[in-house]
């Protein structure tokens, strides 16, 4: 709180909740055309987490751009929660995750999966099962992603149609290779082990996702990773490490409303005090103005 109030008077948790409560109601025109904006972004990332609210298993959505983050507070993780959180309804972009289902639900959007999370998985089965094939299929990712980020160095703006063609069979070639040795490896068992069955769910899922997986070489605007909107997360698990819960989920909310203006604020480069400073003020049009958020939703 001493950031918001620019003061190193410390304050009582009273006061801070009861700012923390007057930004967060004052604040949230200021959200509501975050939201707005972000339904019109043709790129974004997104992720979530579980949180505590009073007895309950709630949940933090979060949406971002390249300028503009929004979270959002819910008390489960259910489909009804990300029809409520409204842009997955209506945007049209290409949105970046981590491969959970539900976004896929949500026919317009176009999706990029992360692969910093497929290099965890391999690493994990390579040092497990010490095989050849995910070996190579892990040293390919990285390698196109090197040759994605070359190619940028030196002015490019994509791949040619013949390189990318190359570079799907390839990926569909190691997938056929690393299948090849995981059923023979397999043979040996009635029952599969659980991290077998695992191993299957994640080579399956590369060849169902394909497109997904490779949208990163074939679109230069999207990225390899999510890293960014996990990265984004990472304040609110520390916190939960801390204070383990909300009380309430109003309490839940308002945090998610001070946390979307607070991060867009850093993301811009502003001073988080002065924009705090300016909402308790009544001035949500200056915000708006430095958010360059008037007369463009």
């Amino acid at each position: 709180m001493k950031e918001i109030t620019n003061s190193e008077i410390d304050i009582s948790i009273g006061n801070a909740h009861n700012i923390t409560s007057q930004i967060a109601k004052r604040g949230q025109i200021i959200v509501d055309k975050i939201e707005e904006h972000l339904k019109k972004a043709t790129l974004a990332n997104a992720d979530e987490t579980t949180v505590k609210i009073g007895n309950k298993l709630g949940c933090c959505i979060n949406f971002s751009s390249e300028n503009y983050i929004l979270y959002k507070m819910y008390e489960n993780k259910s489909k009804e929660s990300f029809d409520e959180f409204g842009v997955f309804n209506e945007f049209k972009g290409i949105l970046v995750h981590d491969h959970n289902k539900m976004y896929y639900k949500y026919i317009a959007i176009t999706h990029a999966e992360c692969n910093v999370h497929i290099l965890r998985y391999l690493l994990y089965y390579i040092e497990l099962f010490k095989r050849e094939s995910t070996t190579k299929f892990r040293e390919f990712l990285m390698d196109i992603y090197k040759e994605k980020l070359d190619a940028i160095a030196s002015g490019k703006s994509n791949l040619s149609q013949e390189r990318l063609q190359e570079i799907e069979r390839k990926y569909i070639e190691l997938l056929d290779e690393w299948k090849i040795e995981y059923e023979k490896d397999i043979s040996k068992y009635e029952k599969l082990p659980k991290t077998y069955r695992e191993e299957r769910n994640l080579f399956t899922r590369l060849i169902e996702y394909k497109e997904e997986h490779l949208l990163f070489i074939q679109n230069f605007e999207v990225p390899f990773s999510n890293n960014k909107a996990e990265l984004l997360l990472r304040g609110l698990k520390l916190k939960m490490n801390v204070s383990k819960r909300f009380g309430k989920i109003e309490r839940a909310k308002e945090f998610a409303v001070v946390k979307s203006i607070e991060t867009t604020a850093k993301r811009m480069g502003l001073n988080v005090c002065k924009i705090f400073e300016e909402i308790l003020d009544g001035k949500q049009e200056n915000v708006l103005k430095k958010f360059g958020l008037v007369g463009n939703t």
